[in-house]
């Protein structure tokens, strides 16, 4: 009944056609008309939407996993651990404060220890792996006199040049001739043939750039300190919330949230913060995502669909 529709008239074609379109009789044309808009029509149903709720697993052990870059400096195809050389003092220093606080606190029981070496793409494959390798087994050893590791503990592993770290190193810096480096390195050319053809851009201007800012940070290992979590209480929780909300699995911090009432601000800004805690975890996600719909925050909501 609005007033758009009315003087409006539906028309309707028929066209009947058999196999491999033969047509079987001649078109028909219906008019129907703007009289049955008069008739009262029922006005639309409402929406109505159910947004799910759902129940975290619970974690039978919590298994987690910090991550340290130990980028240190090496003399010129050379392998050992120099602490005093460069920069490695202060690098050193910020993984044994990591480690330390970890080893010291007992709610984390450290169970495995793996170093991964990587080079800088200079040389050879072959050199570039094995050089890969001598660092990581010479940090692996500077690391087992420091601390008096358990060498079952300790696991290794090199990878030689990293060509991805590179890139991703091109893609944020101000190299010149950013854009064609990072065509070359993207490029189906053998790898042996990338870095010489860098070095012919403007008389090895973004090479020399390269060189000098980009190779030594890929001269690293990635350690990362496999560890597993104690199960704890609700007040427990609750001071871990605070100060280390990792330790905790998304059902101990629902357990949180669910004892200042659902609804609550406070209940909201726990399932929020399991969600943020725990991006991977898809109830934790699921459920954040339901309550900022039924908020109306659907701009929130969206966004952090978007990564899933």
């Amino acid at each position: 009944n609005n007033e758009w529709m009315q003087g409006a008239r539906v028309i309707v074609d028929e066209q009947l056609t058999g196999c491999a379109t033969m047509q079987l009789a001649s078109p028909s044309r219906y008019t129907v008309a703007s009289s049955i808009f008069k008739a009262d029509m029922p006005p639309p149903a409402a929406s109505a939407y159910i947004l799910p709720e759902l129940t975290p697993k619970a974690e039978a052990v919590k298994e987690r996993g910090e991550v340290s870059e130990i980028t240190l400096a090496f003399k010129v195809n050379n392998s050992q651990v120099l602490p005093g050389f460069a920069n490695n003092a202060a690098v050193l220093a910020k993984f044994d404060s990591l480690y330390g606080n970890m080893r010291n606190n007992p709610d984390i029981n450290i169970t495995e220890i793996r170093l991964t070496g990587y080079a800088s793409p200079e040389g050879g494959a072959e050199a570039n792996m094995a050089l890969s390798e001598r660092r990581a087994r010479s940090l692996a050893e500077y690391l087992r006199n420091l601390y008096a590791l358990d060498r079952n503990n300790l696991k290794l592993s090199w990878k030689g040049a990293d060509w991805d770290g590179l890139a991703r190193a091109v893609e944020s810096s101000g190299i010149p001739y950013r854009q064609i480096v990072l065509d070359i390195l993207d490029s189906d050319m053998k790898q042996s043939d990338k870095l010489p053809k860098i070095r012919q851009l403007a008389d090895g201007q973004a090479y020399s750039y390269m060189r000098d800012n980009l190779f030594p940070p890929l001269r690293r290992n990635i350690c990362v300190i496999e560890y597993t979590a104690a199960s704890c209480d609700i007040d427990k929780a609750k001071e871990l919330i605070q100060t280390n909300p990792k330790l905790l699995s998304v059902g101990e911090i629902y357990m949180v949230a669910e004892s200042y009432g659902k609804g609550t601000a406070a209940y909201n800004e726990l399932i929020e913060k399991a969600a943020v805690t725990f991006p991977d975890d898809p109830v934790a996600a699921v459920n954040s995502v339901s309550g900022e719909l039924s908020r109306g925050e659907t701009h929130k909501a969206l966004s952090r669909l978007e990564p899933l």
